[in-house]
């Protein structure tokens, strides 16, 4: 705990905000993917509610949260 309360302190804002972006962009692109195989690609799948309404709204929560935490996890342990 105590190198990471370290590596907080030391902690670039710029890095930080590109490993935020970049983690975003993929979980981005991987639940557009997702959606386009759930939906289209898969048809003998028993079918869920999943409608596209559901994803335009739950989408933008899903990314953003996805990103902060696990492209701020990355960028304060990467030093290990």
């Amino acid at each position: 705990m105590y190198l990471f309360a370290q590596n907080i302190k030391k902690s670039n804002l710029k890095d930080w905000a590109a490993h935020v972006k970049f983690y975003t962009a993929g979980w981005f692109f991987a639940s557009i993917f997702f959606y386009i195989m759930r939906q289209v690609g898969v048809s003998g799948l028993a079918h869920q509610n999943f409608t596209a309404v559901h994803f335009i709204l739950f989408l933008p929560l899903f990314v953003m949260f996805s990103g902060i935490v696990f492209g701020s996890l990355q960028y304060f342990f990467q030093k290990y």
